[in-house]
């Protein structure tokens, strides 16, 4: 059994340029009380001898002689953890200077909760962009069927229950692996995030995210497919582009998909009614939610999105403030007026 409070995972492949950054932001804690798992995942440049150079007994060395990709070396790096809390960080990010203290406090005071994140601000390629989170963990667990809720490199977990229950990452989902783990235990725990930006995430065109793109979109897929089953539906091809598209606020034309996006909505939620997989109040909340969110940006489509928008089952309240809604609501009317003049001529 480990002496510290929390051991910090940190897997690694050819990370050279960013890890001594990122390790010298964990000596820069106030919590002083951890342990680096960090593992090299056959590196072939001087990521190891970087770390070797640290003369600190916390961090802790573990090699693999070839690339086992990351599920494996989370896992093995998650058996290999003792403390009382098991961390995530990436090699390529910078954790602030509170994280690790304001974390292990929350976590004491909620022991509901297994694992939890945090926000974080995103730097490098990409400069001064806040990744938010939900903190409610009910909500959390409904907006799972759409997409993960967790800032990976961000979240703390209780190291007896991930071992007790063998929660372990499954590698035929990766690179989605965090997200299916997040779903697994979230049938059986509580999930939760710290709105606190405590994390720096690093955008770079070397990381894992930027060069699997097609093997995320599948594994996302794969994903949303068994929790659309869980819920009672056979999802289709289209269901899934379609649910895909529901997840992403990022997505542009939404217009173009609003009507079947209702559909979709109100068929997951009148068969949780009778599967009951999710809490159906909060559900209907999160599905009202992403609805709503889909219609304010088809504000071009007229009055159509609003008449859409407040006949739907799924409209309980305006998922927005008052003056929000009221400019979605004006951007509609004008929109339409535009429609109906264009008509004219």
């Amino acid at each position: 059994m480990s002496e510290a409070k929390v051991n910090i995972l940190m897997p690694f492949y050819n990370a050279e340029m960013f890890i001594k950054e990122s390790v010298d932001s964990l000596l820069a804690q106030t919590e002083k009380n951890w342990e680096l798992i960090a593992i090299d995942d056959g590196s072939t440049d001087a990521s190891r001898s970087i770390l070797n150079e640290y003369n600190d007994p916390r961090i802790k060395i573990f090699s693999h002689k070839i690339n086992k990709g990351l599920s494996r070396s989370f896992n093995y790096g998650l058996k290999n953890c003792s403390a009382e809390y098991i961390a995530r960080m990436d090699a390529d990010d910078r954790a602030h200077p509170d994280r690790f203290k304001k974390q292990i406090l929350f976590m004491d005071k909620n022991p509901s909760i297994i694992v939890s994140g945090t926000a974080a601000n995103k730097f490098g390629d990409k400069k001064g962009l806040l990744l938010r989170v939900e903190t409610d963990p009910e909500k959390i667990r409904c907006k799972l069927l759409f997409s993960s809720q967790l800032v990976h490199p961000s979240v703390i977990m209780r190291t007896s229950v991930m071992h007790r229950e063998r929660f372990f990452y499954r590698a035929d989902y990766q690179p989605g692996d965090d997200y299916e783990l997040w779903t697994r235990i979230s049938k059986k725990f509580c999930l939760g995030n710290m709105e606190d930006v405590l994390l720096d995430y690093r955008i770079h065109s070397g990381q894992t995210m930027s060069t699997q793109c097609h093997q995320r979109g599948e594994s996302l897929k794969k994903i949303h497919s068994k929790l659309i089953k869980e819920i009672g539906l056979e999802p289709t091809s289209e269901n899934l582009f379609l649910h895909e598209i529901i997840g992403n606020i990022n997505y542009r034309n939404v217009q173009n998909y609003l009507v079947p996006a209702e559909k979709w909505l109100c068929n997951i939620y009148d068969a949780n009614l009778i599967g009951n997989a999710y809490p159906q109040k909060m559900l209907k909340i999160v599905l009202g939610e992403m609805l709503f969110s889909m219609c304010y940006r088809s504000a071009n489509m007229g009055i159509k999105a609003w008449v859409l928008w407040k006949k739907s089952k799924l409209c309980v309240a305006p998922y927005s403030n008052r003056a929000d809604y009221a400019k979605w609501l004006i951007k509609c009317v004008l929109a339409t007026a535009g429609i109906h003049k264009t008509t004219c001529k």
